[in-house]
């Protein structure tokens, strides 16, 4: 009850399903207003801007997002020694 709601939504642990879908969207190289916008229920885009840096600097989404790039890298056999060749 102490925290904020930005400092709740940037510190939590577990994340929700919706966050995961936006991490995977962004991950594929989508906005990041319009990954919010597939993954949670909004049309209001100015909102969902303003959601979605939110989400950019939790520590979990940026795992997430990394994790998802590190899939789609491996399954096309692209390593960091290939991407620096």
């Amino acid at each position: 009850a102490d925290k904020s709601a930005y400092a709740h939504k940037v510190e939590k642990r577990n994340t929700t399903q919706r966050e995961f879908l936006f991490a995977q969207y962004v991950a594929k190289g989508e906005d990041v207003v319009d990954a919010f916008v597939k993954a949670f229920p909004t049309n209001n885009r100015v909102y969902a801007e303003g959601q979605a840096k939110i989400l950019m600097k939790a520590q979990r989404i940026q795992r997430m997002i990394r994790e998802e790039i590190d899939k789609v890298l491996s399954d096309a056999e692209i390593t960091p020694l290939y991407l620096l060749e």
